[in-house]
C-alpha cells in the first residue's frame, strides 16, 4: 500500500516510511491513498479469526508484513486484552494486559515486528499507532461476535477518550472498511474545541490546554482531527483547517461539511469533578476500577444513551491500567495505593 499526506495527494510514499515518522515533508499526515474495503463475506470471516489472526490479517493490508497469528502473539502475547461485562449492555476491552500496562506496549512490538525490528523501544509514528488500533478493534470484534454482542448487521457503539483523536479516528476507519462499529464517542476533558466544531460547526483553534493532572494526554485542538477533515470534506478543507490552526484563527465548516464530518460521531465534554464521580461510582455498583482516560468515555457513553435513547450494546475502550495513575484514582476512591494495587490483583 502507498500513502499520501493530508496536505498533497501529488507525492506517494511507501509504507515503511509512514511507520518511521510521523508527518510527511510537506507537515502533513501521513493517510493511504486508498482506504481497504472488505465485503460483506470477508467482514464475516475476519470475525470468525482467532484474535491473533485477525489483527495480523488487518495490519498486513497496511504494510506488507506477511504477518501471521504466530507473529502477534509472539510480539503481544496470547491475550493482550480482558474483556468484562457490565451493567447495562455494556463490556470494558481492557487493552493494557502486558508487563507495563499500556497499550503503547503493544503499539510498539507490533510495529517493531512489522518493521523486522527486534528493539521495541522506538517511538511509533501517529499512523502506526491508527494501524494497530484498528487491527486490534477487528480482534475485538471478534470475541465479541463470539459472544453474541456484534455480528455484520448488528454493531456496536464504541467509546473512547478523545486525547490527540488516534483513537476515534481508527474507529472511524474500522467502520470506514466495513466492520461493525456503530456510533463512534469519544469524550474529552474542559478543553472543548472539538465539541464546539462537532456541535456548532466552528472552533477555536488557539485555545490553550487547561492544565489537569489527568488526563495529561487531552488536547485543545486534537491534531490526529486533521485526518477525519481530510477523509470526510477533502483536501482543500483539510489544508484551510492547517492555515487556521498555523495562525490561531477559528475554522468554520458548512452545514453541509458538518453533516458530513460528524456522521456517527458522538463528542462529550466531561470534567474532572465528574470523571472522578464515575471513578466512585462504578466501583461501587460494578466493584471494577476504571483509568482517568476510560473514565472519561464511560462518560460520553451515558450522555450519548441519556439523549439519543440508544440502548444498543457498547463498548468502552481501555488502554490503560489504572496503575498507571495509581496515585490519583487511589486518592479519589480514599484508600492507599497499596489498596488500590491489591484490589486490581483481585479483579
Amino acid at each position: 500500500m502507498l500513502y499520501v499526506t493530508t496536505r498533497n495527494t501529488g507525492d506517494a510514499f511507501t509504507a515503511y516510511r509512514v511507520l518511521g515518522e510521523n508527518r510527511g515533508p510537506d507537515g502533513g499526515l501521513y493517510v493511504p491513498i486508498q482506504l481497504p474495503k472488505l465485503g460483506e463475506a470477508q467482514v464475516d470471516a475476519l470475525l470468525e479469526k482467532p484474535f491473533e489472526q485477525a489483527v495480523a490479517e488487518v495490519l498486513n493490508l497496511f504494510f506488507p508484513a506477511r504477518l501471521d497469528g504466530a507473529d502477534v502473539e509472539f510480539s503481544v502475547g496470547v491475550r493482550p486484552y480482558r474483556m468484562i461485562p457490565m451493567s447495562h449492555r455494556i463490556v470494558v476491552a481492557e487493552c493494557w494486559h502486558n508487563p507495563d500496562y499500556d497499550f503503547s506496549r503493544v503499539v510498539r512490538n507490533l510495529t517493531g515486528r512489522v518493521r523486522g525490528v527486534e528493539d521495541s523501544q522506538g517511538k511509533p509514528s501517529s499512523w502506526a499507532w491508527i494501524a494497530v488500533r484498528i487491527a486490534m478493534a477487528a480482534g475485538l470484534l471478534g470475541e465479541l461476535s463470539r459472544l453474541g454482542v456484534v455480528d455484520r448487521d448488528h454493531p456496536v457503539d464504541m467509546a473512547v477518550p478523545t486525547g490527540d483523536f488516534g483513537a476515534p479516528m481508527a474507529l472511524w476507519y474500522a467502520r470506514e472498511m466495513g466492520l461493525p462499529v456503530g456510533t463512534i464517542l469519544c469524550s474529552c476533558n474542559d478543553n472543548g474545541a472539538l465539541w464546539d466544531l462537532v456541535n456548532h460547526g466552528s472552533a477555536r483553534t488557539d485555545a490553550v490546554a487547561i492544565p489537569t493532572s489527568t488526563p495529561e494526554a487531552d488536547f485543545a485542538v486534537p491534531p490526529e482531527l486533521e485526518r477525519l477533515i481530510y477523509a470526510t470534506l477533502g483536501l482543500g478543507q483539510a489544508h484551510q483547517f492547517f492555515l487556521a490552526t498555523q495562525r490561531g484563527r477559528p475554522y468554520a465548516v458548512s452545514e453541509e461539511d458538518l453533516a458530513a464530518l460528524s456522521r456517527g460521531l458522538w463528542v462529550s465534554v466531561v470534567g474532572r469533578e465528574r470523571m472522578e464521580s464515575i471513578i466512585r461510582n462504578v466501583y461501587a455498583v460494578n466493584t471494577f476500577l476504571l483509568d482517568p482516560y476510560a473514565a472519561l468515555a464511560f462518560g460520553g457513553l451515558q450522555d450519548y444513551r441519556a439523549r439519543a435513547g440508544e440502548s444498543r450494546p457498547a463498548v468502552l475502550l481501555e488502554e490503560r491500567s489504572p496503575i498507571c495513575s495509581a496515585l490519583t484514582v487511589a486518592q479519589i476512591l480514599g484508600i492507599t495505593v497499596r489498596d488500590l494495587r491489591d484490589r486490581l490483583q483481585m479483579e
